[in-house]
């Protein structure tokens, strides 16, 4: 039986274990909104990383000032940093960038006859170590450990590894004592251990025995490093100066050690079925864990209080976006890092152009905003500001924040672009038409579709015609199809300076589900004329697609379906006649062996009687302010009117005028409707929302 006084140790020593969830300090995001981050390293105020995961242009950002700067133009991998010195790879060679100055040396060169790997970068004071594979050979990669000494402008080999078993990798270095990971074969199984070399006396030492060691780090005299002796990781500690190791965790979860400052160690681990940063603190024994989000946080590093790492919490979950965060232990206050978005940049005839200015700082939290918008005006105490350009050019903005640890200032240059006023360019797309192109599917009858004006040029009036006799005049409408078929899609933009018309043949494909669907094409010999009017219809797909079968609606409650497989009589040709006066419109649709096609034309055929007119009309503008003045044209075919009543839809009434005047004094949305007449009779045309009206 377990006396009571060995469970309450038991229990004891179970709450030592237990990692704690920081709670002091504050976390603080390096990267601005929308910028990428990867690689970071730490020096005193100074963090740098790249800009993608691999090879990328690396950044700096200052912590006392808040400054962000651009270091290099060209992809760049493996960024370190000591001091006021930054040293990376490019090319297969190293570069040393100078903070205070601001001059870019190559110091190490690569072989032009044997172009080199390099990989693990670390610079301490004037020593630059890494790894690379010069000397391999078609049969191994033969890694070795190259030190450069910026005060000698001397590189030093400092491993010998044969070339068909050993190489050594995972270099790090601290003062004068450089460590690796090396890694061989012995008796066919690979091992790997822990190695250091002492660049004052030019001494190498083999620090663990077990063949199992990787990911390490050195800091005075310590070596951080994992270890799977046990059959599982677990993070281990080696004093250089007393010989001895110590355990430092037990859970046996996948860890990668990334620094070691102090009595402070950081490494990634998966404990939680995710990548968080951990640290463990030598002088109170104590575990914490530094991240709790769900996604991932990777490749830790730390200098003092402060720990950065690449962070994935505000994007999808892959490896080519994320951003670089930083924990400080210290409460002390940190300098905001200005950035800002703005909603729009330029376009074409858009003075005056209103643009929403939002700050998207990090770093501390500011307290003050300062807006300087290039036009003579400045905004004051705006987290989010507002600003009208009312005169064209192209100005800079900038943006300063301000808390109690200081202010930073960022300026985008040539940020927002103002032109004179423009005729606008139509452009629209619908979202649901988009998708089905992209991912598939269909578009069902009856299924309520939305439409997006895409124009540029600050239109201020829209015509929509969804090529089925509906049409509208809404900026971004919805409209529903009720009958199968394809459909093209026309939307007029204007503004006071003129207007421009985009129209997309068959933009809209009704009722064909699960399959693909394209555009149908066909023509006629004739589109109007007297009843009886016979019409012979053309499939112009026919030379480049045999379809299996094909299917006319004439429009008058006639169809035509025939195959064309096993059908020597089939042509591409139809010929119907029309008995009746009336606009009629004709769908083909085909199974093209690749999916299906089709075609609406809308009003396509216009049959007139003998003796009476087929009213139509058009109008010179369809929207715009009150009042406002709009001719209407009669465009009526066939027998030619004796006489015209117009009905204006505003309660106004116009007789025997062939082409009427008239001003809408109210805003409001309009139905037009044209009766012609003659001695044998009269047509009636009505154009439903055809005039808009706005205040």
């Amino acid at each position: 039986m377990i006396s009571r006084h060995f469970s309450i140790l038991l229990a004891f020593v179970f709450l030592i274990l237990i990692s704690t969830i920081v709670s002091a300090g504050q976390e603080i995001r390096i990267t601005s909104y929308g910028e990428r981050g990867f690689n970071p390293a730490i020096y005193d105020d100074k963090v740098v990383w790249t800009d993608d995961i691999f090879s990328g242009n690396i950044y700096m950002r200052d912590l006392s000032t808040g400054k962000k700067k651009k270091i290099t133009d060209q992809p760049c991998s493996l960024p370190a940093i000591y001091g006021d010195r930054i040293v990376w790879v490019r090319s297969g060679s190293i570069y040393l960038y100078n903070i205070s100055s601001g001059t870019e040396t190559r110091i190490a060169t690569a072989d032009s006859a044997n172009r080199r790997q390099i990989e693990y970068l670390g610079i301490y004071g004037d020593k630059v170590v890494w790894e690379d594979n010069r000397n391999r050979n078609y049969s191994s990669e033969n890694w070795n450990i190259y030190v450069y000494d910026l005060s000698t402008s001397r590189e030093t080999r400092i491993t010998s590894t044969p070339i068909d078993s050993t190489f050594a990798t995972e270099v790090a270095i601290y003062g004068d004592k450089t460590v690796w990971r090396g890694d061989c074969i012995d008796n066919e199984n690979r091992v790997n251990d822990i190695y250091m070399y002492d660049l004052s006396t030019s001494t190498q030492t083999q620090i663990t025995t077990n063949g199992s060691a990787w990911d390490l780090e050195i800091y005075e005299d310590r070596i951080a490093y994992t270890d799977s002796r046990s059959g599982r990781p677990n993070i281990y500690l080696y004093n250089i100066s007393t010989s001895t190791e110590i355990q430092i965790t037990t859970s046996g979860s996948d860890y990668s050690i990334s620094g070691i400052y102090g009595d402070r160690i950081v490494w990634q681990d998966n404990r939680n079925g995710n990548w968080d940063i951990y640290m463990y603190d030598l002088s109170t024994s104590m575990e914490t864990q530094l991240t709790t989000d769900k996604s991932d946080q990777k490749k830790p590093t730390i200098y003092g209080d402060r720990i950065v790492w690449q962070d994935y919490r505000n994007t999808d979950p892959n490896e080519y976006y994320c951003e670089i965060y930083m924990y400080d232990f210290s409460d002390k206050p940190v300098v905001p890092f200005a950035s800002f978005t703005n909603n729009v940049t330029s376009g074409s005839g858009n003075v005056p152009l209103t643009v929403l200015f939002t700050d998207t700082s990090t770093g501390g939290e500011p307290a003050s905003w300062y807006w300087d918008f290039g036009d003579g005006i400045t905004s004051k105490h705006a987290q989010t500001a507002t600003h009208t350009f009312t005169k064209t050019g192209t100005y800079d903005v900038s943006l300063t924040v301000t808390n109690s640890a200081g202010s930073s200032t960022v300026k985008k240059s040539d940020c927002i672009t103002v032109t004179p006023p423009q005729a606008p360019v139509a452009d629209f797309f619908s979202p649901r038409v988009e998708q089905v192109k992209s991912f598939g599917g269909g578009i069902f009858v009856n299924e309520t579709l939305l439409f997006m004006d895409n124009s540029t040029g600050s239109p201020t009036s829209w015509f929509w015609d969804f090529g089925d006799g509906a049409t509208s005049t809404s900026q971004n409408p919805a409209h529903t199809y009720n009958a199968m078929g394809g459909y093209t899609v026309n939307l007029t933009v204007t503004n006071s300076i003129g207007g421009s018309t985009k129209g997309t043949y068959g933009y809209v494909l009704v009722g064909i589900i699960d399959e693909s669907a394209s555009p149908a094409h066909f023509s006629s010999n004739i589109t109007n004329g007297s009843a009886p009017l016979t019409v012979i219809f053309h499939d112009d797909d026919a030379d480049i697609i045999d379809p299996i079968w094909r299917e006319w609606d004439f429009g008058d409650g006639v169809t035509q379906f025939y195959r064309v497989d096993y059908n020597e009589s089939a042509t591409p040709y139809a010929t119907h006649t029309y008995e009746k006066p009336g606009k009629y419109t004709v769908t083909l649709y085909l199974d093209n062996r690749g999916g299906k096609s089709i075609i609406t034309k809308y009003n396509y055929i216009t049959v007139t009687g003998p003796n009476v007119p087929l009213a139509d009309f058009s109008a010179n503008v369809i929207s715009g302010r009150a009042p406002l003045v709009v001719l209407f044209t009669d465009t009526s075919t066939g027998q030619a009117p004796t006489s015209w009543l117009w009905d204006f839809g505003d309660g106004i009434h116009s007789k025997h005028a062939m082409n009427a005047t008239h001003t809408f004094t109210n805003p409001g949305i309009y139905d037009v409707t044209l009766t012609v007449s003659c001695k044998a009779g009269n047509n009636k045309i009505k154009k439903s929302n055809y005039i808009n009206v706005t205040a």
